[in-house]
């Protein structure tokens, strides 16, 4: 029987593109990122198949990098033994790190060596992907795992020619760190993420830590973008606020929308849904932490007066 969610002959797989991590490690073989090598083989001593522990639950967890509306998960069992160890596996679709709070798409329920499951999502939308043996110990061992699905474009996403009014601001922090990192690395128009090419920013260990820009006038801001670290530390990241007022203390800003999951080198469109103020600010409350900013793009058009006519209040 052919499943009705198989994927289209010339479907690419997702999955190649995002990076994997499971409950443990077993010895030194079976890595996790051996699941989306390309490699279908069913053979352990191929070196194709990840391979945990014996955890309570085993999983395993892939990081899209985006947001996708996920179609189809297709899953390749184990050949030369074991391949009973799969029954009763779940896959799940979530936009958590903690795979506990994914949704269920399906679960493998019959396995023979070397099966070939094929899991209908229904175009759940998620950020990561799991494969999870829940509810008893056991070993979790899977010889590739294909997804596939669209991506999830944010609808505040800047227009093609969209001008970036950032560059024509300037910026401040809650303190310097050292002599590095200062606020206006954020607006240089460089979205490298490594901090060593000099063209991202650092606070000190502040409560709160913040980032604030002035923009040339008062905006109505459609878009913010902000760009994560790549060469580590992206999870300080999490939890920022993106805000926009006219006031400099950026505690009366209004918030636009919160950063909640966090990858090197992540890329966060926040809609501010046409907010006006001359300041954009990104905040990281109630917490000692670093801000590092790599880029931080806003978008929007100048605010409209009522007196822009030119006839005299």
């Amino acid at each position: 029987m052919v499943s009705p969610c198989t994927p289209a002959l010339n479907a690419v797989n997702i999955a190649r593109q995002g990076t994997a991590e499971q409950s443990s490690p077993y010895l030194n073989f079976g890595g996790p990122n051996l699941a989306i090598d390309g490699k279908r083989s069913g053979i352990f001593s191929d070196w194709t198949c990840t391979h945990t522990s014996n955890d309570s639950p085993s999983w395993w967890r892939l990081n899209l990098k985006a947001s996708y509306t996920i179609s189809t998960v297709v899953v390749y069992n184990r050949l030369d033994c074991c391949d009973t160890r799969l029954t009763g596996a779940e896959v799940r679709v979530g936009d958590s790190p903690d795979v506990s709070k994914h949704v269920r798409c399906g679960t493998i329920e019959v396995t023979f060596p070397g099966s070939v499951h094929t899991i209908c999502c229904n175009d759940l939308i998620g950020h990561y992907v799991s494969v999870v043996l829940p509810n008893q110990p056991q070993y979790l061992t899977l010889c590739e795992v294909e997804v596939y699905g669209e991506a999830v474009t944010p609808e505040c996403k800047p227009g093609l020619n969209a001008i970036n009014i950032a560059r024509q601001g300037t910026a401040e922090q809650s303190s310097p760190y050292l002599d590095f990192g200062g606020p206006n690395l954020a607006i240089d128009g460089k979205r490298s993420g490594v901090f060593s090419d000099w063209t991202c920013t650092h606070t000190s260990n502040d409560s709160p830590s913040w980032w604030r820009l002035k923009l040339k006038a008062s905006y109505d801001i459609s878009t913010v973008v902000v760009y994560n670290r790549l060469d580590c530390c992206d999870t300080r990241l999490m939890g920022a606020e993106v805000r926009v007022g006219d006031s400099p203390d950026v505690s009366k800003h209004v918030k636009c929308g919160t950063i909640e999951t966090t990858y090197p080198g992540s890329v966060h469109n926040i809609c501010c849904n046409e907010m006006s103020g001359q300041y954009v600010s990104i905040v990281l409350p109630n917490q000692p932490q670093y801000l590092t900013l790599c880029e931080v793009e806003v978008y929007g058009e100048e605010t409209t007066s009522p007196d822009s006519n030119g006839v005299a209040g």
